[in-house]
Parts: structure tokens; C-alpha cells; sequence
């Protein structure tokens, strides 16, 4: 005869030692998965500043690569401000009459002159380009309207009708339809103190109307003070033909423009600096 054994249960004591003996293993657990979920999340912030300083070095760069120097399109470029002329866009001519031009934009215009990313306004400027004299002329813009008048006969080489009528500061002779103009904008870069103690890449668009410069936009933050001993969060070099560094008084003969963005320094993932450098002007 088979005797049965009677069943021998986990006792309140065993448990409680099995769960002594795994509270170390949990907290290594968790301390080690904490380290690696703030290591993550520290080089996912870094990863993402580094991006968004290399967006706007990108951008500046556009803004760069439509100036003239010789023209007097830099008009101040050194330390932590960068002010510029810099194309919008280009359109032509559809008509003109002394101070007035109509052009056209968009589906009306050549195939080369749909760039503008936008109507112009009365605090851009236009430069026209003039065949004789082989230059471009600039004018300011004291008024600008909406128009629907014809550009010419169904045959002509800009057929279509004008989108905008343009009243110029002052006459601009010799300018026929077809012509190209040049719309350009002032603009201003430049390291600025917020309200909250950051430092930050903002932009401010100059109005004519007023001559002075509107309010200026945050862009990009948080930079590095202007103050930090490696160097500001923006600034700016301008160099010539041969490299040599520039003053202000001389940005006439600027051939390149050096950018660079510093993000804030912090305790955890340091801090990031990237550059640019853009070519300008004539080579």
C-alpha cells in the first residue's frame, strides 16, 4: 500500500527571502534602465539642436547667395548682427509709365520669374535692370495695389495680365515690358536678450515707412550668451577674395561670409557648434 505524501507549500518566510534577495536585482534593473531612458532622451535633445542650428545656418545661407556686395547689399556684417539686402524673388515688367510698373507674378510670368513666395509689399524695394547701361537701377516702393490690366497683345512675348501695380520713390526710364525686376527685402540677424534670460537667433524685416527696423522674431533657442568665453551664440566674419578678414568699412569687397551658431552650453550634453561659409558677390 502507496502512501501519499502530503504537499509542502512555499511557507510566508521563503517568499519573504526570495523577495530580499530580489530587491537589489530590481533596483539595479531599474537604475540601469533610468540611465539609459535620460542617456536617450539627452542625446535625442542634442541630436535635435544640432538639427535645428543646422536648419537655420541653411537658411541664412539662401538669404546669402542673392546679395551683391558691390551694391551695398551688406550692410553690416560683424560680431553678432547680420543686416542684408537679400532677393525675394524675381518678376517682369508687364508695363510702365514713369514711376509706375505692372508686373506680373505667377502663372502670368515667364517661366523663370514664378519664384516669389509671396505679393510684394511696401516695405520691399525692386531693382530694375536696364539694357543700355547694362546695371540694375533700385527704387523704393511708395505704394503697391492689385491690377488686372492687360499686358499686351495675345502674341506678345509676356501675354496675360499684371497682378500688381508698383508707384516707385522715382521714375524709372527705359524700362520696357518684359524687363526683369528684382524684388528685394532688408533684413536683419542678430543675437538677442528674450524676456526669460535666453539668448536667441532672431530676424527683423526693415520698413521703409517708417526707417527703422520692425519687431524683431525669435528664431532659434537657446543660444549661447554674447558674453561666453568660447565665443557668442551667433556670429559673423566676412573675408575677400583672398580670405583676408574684413572690416565694416570695407564689405564692398567681401567674396565670402562665415556664420556660426552655438547652442547654450549645458551640464548634460554640452554644447553644440556648427558653421557655414557662403560665397558672394562676383568670383
Amino acid at each position: 500500500m502507496t502512501r501519499a505524501h502530503p504537499r509542502r507549500g512555499t511557507s510566508l518566510i521563503e517568499l519573504l527571502v526570495v523577495l530580499v534577495l530580489l530587491l537589489p536585482v530590481l533596483s539595479i534593473g531599474a537604475i540601469a534602465t533610468r540611465r539609459v531612458l535620460t542617456t536617450e532622451a539627452a542625446l535625442g535633445t542634442r541630436a535635435g539642436r544640432a538639427a535645428a542650428i543646422s536648419d537655420a545656418l541653411q537658411a541664412i545661407a539662401r538669404h546669402l547667395r542673392s546679395i551683391d556686395p558691390k551694391a551695398g547689399d551688406l550692410v553690416s556684417a560683424s560680431g553678432s548682427t547680420l543686416d542684408v539686402t537679400t532677393t525675394l524673388g524675381i518678376a517682369t515688367v508687364c508695363r510702365s509709365r514713369r514711376d509706375t510698373l505692372f508686373i506680373t507674378l505667377g502663372s502670368d510670368s515667364a517661366a523663370w520669374s514664378g519664384v516669389l513666395p509671396r505679393n510684394v509689399s511696401g516695405t520691399d524695394a525692386v531693382r530694375l535692370w536696364r539694357d543700355r547701361s547694362g546695371t540694375w537701377i533700385s527704387r523704393g516702393i511708395k505704394t503697391v495695389a492689385t491690377s488686372a490690366v492687360p499686358c499686351g497683345e495675345p502674341f506678345a512675348p509676356w501675354p496675360g495680365a499684371a497682378t500688381q501695380r508698383l508707384v516707385l520713390s522715382d521714375s524709372a526710364p527705359d524700362v520696357r515690358p518684359g524687363a526683369l525686376v528684382r524684388i528685394v527685402e532688408r533684413e536683419r540677424w542678430t543675437l538677442s536678450l528674450s524676456g526669460d534670460g535666453t539668448w536667441s537667433l532672431t530676424l527683423a524685416s526693415w520698413n521703409p515707412g517708417t526707417a527703422a527696423f520692425a519687431v524683431a522674431q525669435p528664431l532659434l533657442a537657446p543660444l549661447a550668451p554674447a558674453s561666453t568665453p568660447t565665443g557668442a551664440g551667433f556670429t559673423v566674419r566676412t573675408r575677400d577674395a583672398a580670405g583676408t578678414l574684413l572690416t565694416t568699412g570695407s564689405l564692398t569687397a567681401a567674396r565670402a561670409v562665415d556664420i556660426v551658431l552655438r547652442s547654450a552650453p549645458h551640464t548634460r550634453y554640452g554644447s553644440i557648434t556648427d558653421s557655414v561659409r557662403v560665397d558672394v558677390g562676383a568670383p
